[in-house]
């Protein structure tokens, strides 16, 4: 069978229906639920219609469904799948099935420390003992969810797993060929026949990575010596593991992320690309998906900083116990159907944001190369060993808009030594007369001694929002001036070009800086002004209080200026409404702190009630 062969859209229904009527699943009702939106609602959606996101009920971010379909994409999953289906909560396998105290399963620092627990569980009841009763508590005849069904059916040719039980292993001797499944849980596996064969016939492999309950000769990982020993005696296994992890699009389901073990494996997997991102044989990018229940506020920027995409499952009725099982058995179908249209491919701009993102980069790298190119002669004249000018008004001309607003060098006090302006500014228009030592890029460029472009800025001279490239002057290590340009979107069109051919389509165009302030309106709110002056045109700009008005009153720019972005990239949905989100995929321009994002409009059939309770 292999898992070239993806499920087809017929065979789900009549895979689920099989299922409920041998009585295979656990949750029968919300099964039924399950295969009733797919027949009676999704389904029917999609052949009346050309397919948009709005006959489904989860939003999938493109590169996610695109890494489905083309195989490029792995399941983890955790125990928050198997708990449905009558597996033990941790704290109800430590307290009911080890029988461990009160007084430690209710400690709110143990409770945050798993691992030290069943450390401690095994030192009450004894290490063998635990063993024992942990298989057999897995290995009770249990019936696999819905969801076990749906992921088998996704046919991806990796999963991953922290669960001993066998309810996944079940689920896919009933959906695919029991012989497309092999089993890892330790380096001794990667030697055998079948993992050979695996990777020979395109089978599928299941790292169970803490051990398998059926191995009655192998341990299961649960302790915090267990957990050391584990992880450094199974390199080779682990090695394949970070692979994956690296060169694959990651999804998350029911787990929870607590794991210590597992943050490092996501860890290594971003220090790696970020070690040698700026190398030509750089590593591919890490992508993690994470759908993510009982989301609260900052939810998706705490998972941001770890390098994890939040996705939010859908709104379903059913009661409270089986409210996380419906819902994401809900997402899943959607992720699994979704491959079969183009739909990812509508809602994809990642091409269109590279673009634009290095278009905007190679022009600001070029104005930072110019600068760096003229450290020797600004050191120079700061010594006082050469004072003529022609090569800072050379260096104004080369930079081009640029440096629509000059050119300045500085000493390490922040006054102003030098300058050359375009020809349509006078020269006497520019004079800084107070020290720049209080501006937030001269103290950046003081504290950290690195080429940047800042955040923008007010215009002391036309208050039109400005921005400066910035190269500071270092002697023997040591601070020693600011040479630096000043420029304005406006006279600078690269950013206005890129986003016109976006608001053309409905869609947004963000530029943010590291206040959340945007460059340009994202919306094409309004239009570039020239200030009613001598040589106005000089000062094409966007006012810099309209900009910074719009910024704090719109919703998109302030939800994504407080997003961390999560390895290079990230995969945003906002939910404005019930069913209405905006989807936004936003990058960081390199040696800036700015974000750039383009975004469109998503409507979902968000919240799915059972027909049945219609």
């Amino acid at each position: 069978m292999g898992f070239k062969n993806k499920f087809p859209r017929s065979a789900v229904i009549d895979e689920l229906t099989r299922q409920i009527q041998s009585d295979l699943l656990s949750a029968e009702e919300v099964s039924e639920e399950v295969l009733i939106y797919i027949k009676n609602e999704l389904l029917p959606r999609l052949q009346e219609n050309d397919a948009t996101w709005e006959e489904f009920a989860t939003f999938w971010p493109p590169r996610c469904v695109t890494a489905a379909k083309e195989n490029n994409a792995v399941v983890f999953f955790g125990s928050g799948l198997s708990m449905p289906c009558g597996i033990p909560t941790w704290n109800g396998l430590l307290s009911e099935t080890f029988g461990l105290e009160e007084s430690l399963t209710s400690d709110k620092d143990l409770s945050r420390d798993p691992l030290t627990l069943a450390e401690l569980a095994s030192q009450y009841i004894g290490s063998e003992v635990l063993q024992s009763m942990l298989r057999d508590e897995m290995l009770k005849q249990r019936k696999h969810s819905v969801n076990h069904a749906l992921i088998c059916a996704l046919r991806f040719p990796y999963y991953i797993t922290t669960n001993y039980d066998l309810l996944f292993e079940q689920a896919w001797k009933e959906v695919n060929n029991p012989s497309d499944l092999v089993v890892v849980t330790n380096d001794g596996d990667l030697l055998s026949n079948d993992f050979k064969q695996a990777w020979r016939k395109q089978h599928s492999i299941l790292y169970k990575i803490h051990g398998s309950a059926d191995r009655e000769s192998e341990h299961m990982i649960l302790t915090r010596k267990d957990y050391r020993s584990h992880y450094r005696i199974n390199n080779d296994m682990f090695l394949n593991i970070r692979k994956l992890l690296k060169e694959k699009h990651i999804v998350f389901l029911g787990f929870s992320h607590n794991d210590p073990e597992v943050s490092r494996l996501v860890d290594d997997a971003i220090f790696e690309f970020e070690k040698n991102k700026n190398r030509k044989s750089a590593d591919p990018r890490p992508q993690f998906y994470s759908l993510q229940f009982d989301m609260k506020d900052h939810t998706p920027e705490i998972f941001a900083a770890r390098g994890i995409v939040t996705l939010k499952p859908p709104i379903v009725k059913s009661p409270l116990e089986q409210v996380k099982t419906k819902s994401l058995a809900i997402a899943l179908s959607d992720l699994l159907i979704a491959q079969t249209y183009d739909l990812h491919e509508s809602a994809s701009f990642d091409k269109e944001l590279r673009q634009a993102e290095n278009e905007i980069s190679k022009e600001l790298e070029k104005g930072l190369t110019a600068l760096k190119n003229n450290n020797s002669n600004a050191k120079n004249y700061i010594d006082k060993k050469n004072t003529n000018l022609t090569w800072i008004r050379n260096l104004r001309s080369s930079l081009g808009h640029l440096a629509s607003q000059g050119v300045y060098l500085t000493d390490e006090f922040g006054k102003c030594l030098c300058w050359a302006t375009p020809s349509r500014i006078r020269k006497r228009d520019r004079i800084l007369s107070n020290p720049i030592n209080e501006r937030p890029y001269f103290r950046q460029s003081k504290s950290f001694r690195e080429p940047f472009v800042s955040d923008f800025a007010e215009s002391i001279f036309n208050n039109n929002s400005t921005f400066f490239i910035c190269y500071p002057i270092l002697k023997v290590g040591k601070f020693f001036g600011l040479l630096f340009s000043a420029a304005q979107i406006g006279q600078w069109k690269k950013p206005i070009n890129l986003a016109r051919k976006h608001w053309g389509k409905g869609q947004s165009f963000l530029i943010l800086d590291s206040n959340g302030v945007c460059g340009l309106p994202p919306h094409d709110e309004f239009s570039t002004e020239i200030p009613n002056t001598k040589n106005g045109i000089v000062n094409e700009g966007y006012p810099h209080k309209k900009l910074l008005s719009v910024s704090r009153r719109d919703s998109l720019i302030k939800h994504i200026s407080k997003s961390v972005v999560p390895v290079t990239q990230d995969d945003d949905v906002l939910r404005l409404s019930g069913d209405f989100s905006q989807f936004t995929v936003v990058s960081e321009i390199d040696k800036t702190r700015w974000k750039i994002g383009i975004s469109i409009p998503i409507q979902t059939k968000y919240e799915w009630w059972n027909t049945r309770d219609s």
